[in-house]
């Protein structure tokens, strides 16, 4: 079920259908391995349903995998209305890391170094964070030490998005569920036959042949009445 929630909906209030049910044209998910994590949503503008009037920047979407995901830019066209929303993974690019740098850290204490030197960022957006809201975290990256050095970036940069982020000093993969993230050796709920890899060729040209040098010759034959009948069959020395 596809919902719509106001921005001012608390984190503890997600387990209903919002203020609204979606039925969209059409709802895509793009999800980037420690990339990006966003939906779009292409919503009729009618007068029988008025809930593509609540597609508004800031209210946040639930898709069908109960993830939620905030709405950062609207445009309409012909009647129709397209929606561009991120995951509520990045709400936490509107905070900034004041200060944030330790020697021979694994990827454990790195990650809650960064959560303790993160502060709300006001002053950049500040229609953003109307609510908010408490991300956890876990690892199992616990067994390499590195230098961590953050200073006025945000969490989301920090992370996944610089040179020297998390997922590319400690080599983790970042798994995003709501309110809470792991970055471990292998993203979370992968599985090994995720994918199915097929080969093929581009046919320039198709050839028939047929054979008929194997035959077996069978024969049936019946009476006037229908009753009567006998069988057999000839072959070749070539016959199978």
């Amino acid at each position: 079920m596809l919902c719509v929630y106001d921005k001012f909906t608390k984190q503890n209030e997600f387990n209903n259908c919002g203020i609204r049910i979606l039925k969209p044209l059409s709802f895509y998910t793009y999800e980037e391995l420690n990339g990006d994590y966003s939906v779009e949503i292409k919503y009729p503008i009618t007068q029988d349903d008025d809930a593509w009037k609540f597609l508004l920047p800031y209210n946040i979407v639930r898709n069908s995998e109960n993830q939620l995901f905030f709405i950062y830019d609207c445009y309409t066209e012909d009647d129709i209305l397209t929606a561009q929303a991120r995951h509520i993974f990045y709400y936490l690019a509107d905070k900034q890391i004041y200060e944030c740098k330790y020697k021979d850290f694994n990827c454990g204490y790195a990650l809650s170094a960064i959560k303790d030197h993160t502060e709300i960022n006001w002053g950049l957006v500040p229609e953003s964070n109307f609510i908010e809201y408490d991300f956890s975290f876990s690892t199992d990256l616990n067994d390499k030490l590195y230098n961590i050095d953050y200073h006025g970036v945000n969490p989301v940069y920090a992370l996944i998005g610089a040179s020297d982020s998390i997922v590319n000093i400690y080599g983790g993969e970042i798994h995003r569920d709501n309110f809470r993230y792991s970055i471990n050796k292998r993203k979370e709920g992968s599985k090994s036959d995720a994918f199915d890899i097929r080969s093929g060729f581009n046919m320039l040209s198709v050839r028939e042949r047929i054979n008929t040098e194997n035959l077996v010759n069978v024969m049936h034959t019946e009476d006037n009445y229908g009753q009567g009948y006998s069988g057999g069959y000839s072959t070749t020395d070539y016959c199978p």
